[in-house]
């Protein structure tokens, strides 16, 4: 199969490259409209559609257009310009790099959806934010800062994205598109869309390839040059480092290829699939220095395939919701420092589960949304490490024994009330019972106040929780497992106000504190047995809090502006293990305390061209290293796209990541662990997107 994608995307990738430039659009529009298009009604807040103000929770919706507007070339970048929101890029890595949300750190802390479908992998370990689903495809992206348990049950922590394609309706032909950038990056783009009677079919094909990737030694020769590298982990011939089969090159190459399909009936019935696969070096500047030698040996393979198939009814007081999805997700080390260079599973997880929601709406002035969820969860994980016993690539038989069962059974129940014309109340709760962890009954309360045409307020309150990786329960290498931890839950505060100062402009204000228990890390433990030097414990409390604000200015029917700043600050516990004291660290690793963001579009040559500029500054960031710090950084972006006023078929965007080639870097790892460089933030590079709709 990936062959064939490949195939079939290198077809449209030379097709498209030998066109002239610029990109369609399915139907005229204004120019005024180029910019400012009206906003869509969001539906992740409460399972209905309402508006931003209207919604019982902090959300924030990006079009699908504003996205190629702005010159993304995937959902990676939208991510690292959403509001409250820092890319730590912290292993050198974008594959492994981590969303932090106020002070909240890790992939599997957001919980992300696809038209709906939970995208998380059923071991825990989250979503992974690499390259991946084409934007030209997306109808909008609705984020939602905070928990929210009570709608979105079990792994709903930090915040919900859900991520909503175009029916086949909408696009209504075939798409592609191409992009070439540095590092001998390669992205190639096909999307399918047509009604056919009853039948809306959308159909997308995904590549994004660097061969090479970033250069490291190149760019940060002071730490990844080789004659530089004695102080990071390498093979050894006893105790001196062994540089036969060391690389003088240090590269970063990936492979990603992703396959979606969504088809639904006038009927109500649905389905969709996804499937995904990416090759990736180990993580990044934690593994490669170590492993990454002159063969260019790719370490690990991850693969996902999801399925949902269900169906839904719409009724004036009555909708239902009702779905079954299996999911199986697979991830494979190849160590190719051995002779044989053979592969060993690290992951092996199939689950399925049963949804049903329904919403009720009583009258204009109450209405009750209710869900159960049945999960099953299988997990096979080597227990003696990474080492030994290797397999070959090929699934190993599957023994009972190997297996880690899990089971959630999940109920949500939320209430909204009208209480008066002006005043809204959503009272929620969610309870889970699992075969892993005691039961957990979580709260929700939001109250949504118009004190006038201009101005809403809400406060929200609500909770959430994390279970455990399913890797955290089994023995790898010198870590042992621990089967009996229980899952982090999180309450969050927050008061929200926003402000529209005229039609095109608005402001937004957050206050927010959340507060974490039972966070898990891991943690050296001398009481362990023989072979086993660490092990994961849940190590007591931490605490986040903060401001954010927003602002959308229209400045002219031709310049649009966006602006945001966040402040966090808290604290974590260390519990002493022999004395059971408590010891707080004023400090959040991998997280800013400061960090604002600035996006301006502006349309410029009669209309012709949209330029987008995009400025972060990233204040300094605490560290795994108590006391230290890496420094500050600025980074600008420029990404210049051809509008439809130029032609209706075609689309040409040009873009620079890092235009005054600034050296950054995020979080390192701990003093105590062999490797200790900073994690490099990419140099100037550019990269060049051509499309064309059929």
């Amino acid at each position: 199969m990936k062959k064939l994608l490949s195939g079939m995307l290198s077809f449209f990738l030379i097709g498209s490259i030998m066109q002239p430039l610029a990109w369609a659009t399915q139907y005229e529009e204004a120019i005024e409209e180029l910019l400012f298009m009206e906003m869509p009604t969001v539906i992740s807040a409460s399972a209905k559609a309402e508006s931003i103000e209207d919604a019982p929770a902090n959300v924030y919706v990006i079009t699908g257009q504003e996205m190629v507007n702005r010159g993304y070339t995937s959902v990676f970048d939208l991510i690292k310009d959403l509001p409250g929101v820092t890319y730590d890029n912290q292993i050198g890595n974008e594959k492994n790099g981590a969303p932090i949300i106020r002070g909240l750190v890790y992939a599997r802390r957001l919980k992300v959806y696809l038209n709906g479908m939970d995208l998380g992998e059923k071991s825990s370990s989250g979503y992974g934010w690499d390259h991946r689903l084409p934007i030209e495809g997306i109808d909008r992206v609705e984020f939602i800062l905070g928990p929210y348990a009570s709608l979105y049950g079990r792994n709903s922590f930090s915040g919900v994205i859900n991520i909503i394609t175009k029916d086949g309706q909408q696009v209504d032909g075939l798409i592609t598109n191409s992009l070439y950038g540095s590092w001998d990056r390669l992205q190639g783009t096909v999307i399918y869309g047509k009604k056919l009677n009853t039948w809306d079919i959308y159909f997308s094909l995904f590549k994004n390839h660097s061969s090479e990737g970033q250069d490291l030694t190149k760019e940060y020769p002071e730490i990844y040059a080789r004659e530089n590298r004695e102080g990071i982990l390498y093979p050894t011939k006893g105790n001196t480092p062994d540089f036969t089969n060391v690389s003088p090159d240090f590269y970063l190459p990936w492979d990603a290829n992703d396959i979606y399909l969504k088809v639904k009936s006038d009927n109500g019935l649905y389905f969709q699939y996804q499937w995904y696969e990416t090759d990736w070096p180990g993580v990044g500047t934690f593994i490669t220095p170590m492993f990454y030698y002159q063969t260019k040996d790719i370490m690990c393979v991850e693969r996902s395939f999801a399925f949902q198939a269900g169906y839904k009814l719409e009724g004036d007081k009555l909708t239902s919701d009702t779905s079954v999805h299996y999911n199986d997700w697979m991830r494979l080390n190849e160590l190719g420092y051995l002779s044989n260079n053979r592969k060993v599973f690290e992951y092996d997880v199939q689950g399925w589960a049963f949804d049903q929601n329904i919403r009720w709406t009583a009258s204009d002035w109450n209405s009750v949304y209710m869900g159960v969820s049945y999960e099953d969860v299988n997990s096979l994980i080597p227990k003696v490490g990474m080492v030994a016993p290797l397999v070959p690539a090929a699934r190993p038989e599957k023994k009972s024994e190997d297996y880690l069962a899990l089971s959630y059974l999940n109920v949500t129940f939320q209430d909204e009330i009208k209480l008066k014309d002006n005043l809204m109340s959503v009272v929620g709760v969610m309870y889970e019972r699992s075969n892993t962890h005691d039961d957990i009954f979580l709260p929700r309360v939001s109250l949504m106040w118009s004190a006038n045409d201009k101005t809403d307020i809400k406060f929200l309150y609500g909770g959430g929780y994390i279970v455990p990786e399913m890797i955290s329960r089994t023995d790898q290498l010198n870590i042992k497992g621990n089967d009996k931890l229980k899952p982090e839950t999180l309450t969050s505060y927050e008061l929200n106000a926003i402000y529209k100062l005229a039609d095109r402009t608005r402001m937004s204000a957050s206050v927010y504190l959340n507060q974490v228990k039972d966070v898990i890390a891991v943690v050296n433990d001398s009481s362990l047995p023989a072979s086993f030097v660490q092990t994961y414990k849940n190590l007591g409390n931490k605490e986040t809090k903060g401001l954010e604000l927003t602002f959308d200015l229209g400045i002219t029917d031709r310049i649009k502006m966006w602006a945001s700043y966040a402040y966090v600050s808290g604290y974590y516990e260390i519990i002493n293990r022999t004395t059971g004291a408590k010891t707080k660290i004023k400090e959040l690793p991998m997280s800013s305390k400061h960090h604002g963001k600035l996006g301006i579009n502006c349309l410029v040559l009669q209309d012709k061209l949209n330029v987008y500029l995009y400025d972060l500054y990233k204040g300094k960031q605490d560290t795994w290293d108590a006391g230290r710090s890496v420094g500050s950084y600025n980074i600008v972006n420029i990404n210049c796209t051809t509008t439809p006023i130029l032609s209706k078929s075609w689309r040409f965007s040009i873009g620079i990541e890092n235009l005054l080639d600034r050296k950054a870097f995020d979080s390192n790892y701990q003093a105590s662990w062999d490797f200790k460089p900073d994690a490099p933030i990419k140099r100037r590079n550019f990269n060049v997107q051509v499309g064309y709709k059929f």
